[in-house]
């Protein structure tokens, strides 16, 4: 059954709600790439950067992790490097991958992609919680 007055209520609720999510984050462009030759991690980048602008588009399901007193979004990311890779692996990671085969020896080079994208990030205490948006 349908209350009198509609469905208004929760409407301004979940709307207050997703507002003031916004207008706490802030909003980071975040990339990573990482290159494993042999089985051996050769070169790893992760590229953080504040945007100038609030990000458009649809927010995922947040990943919440630890922070130690005052650290950047770059060392918790760093700190937390297995939940974020496992994070990203649910959106759009991109993986490439070369085999060479000389005299019987194979050469295997794969590199790691996650494309920069937009995230929303909230600090609150001993949490940052990361969502992206696309």
């Amino acid at each position: 059954m349908r209350s009198r007055d509609g469905n208004r209520s929760y409407l301004l609720q979940y709307s207050a709600l997703i507002l003031t999510t916004l207008l706490q984050a802030d909003s980071y462009h975040i990339g990573y790439r990482a290159t494993i030759k042999d089985a051996l991690l050769v070169n790893e980048t992760l590229s953080v950067s504040r945007t100038m602008t609030r990000c458009q588009g649809r927010i995922h399901p947040p990943l919440l992790l630890d922070r130690l007193h005052n650290e950047t979004l770059q060392q918790i990311i760093t700190n937390n490097r297995e939940a974020f890779d496992n994070y990203l692996r649910q959106y759009s990671l991109h993986v490439r991958s070369y085999e060479k085969t000389i005299n019987s020896m194979s050469k295997i080079q794969t590199t790691l992609t996650f494309p920069t994208e937009c995230f929303t990030v909230d600090f609150k205490g001993n949490l940052a919680k990361i969502a992206l948006i696309k």
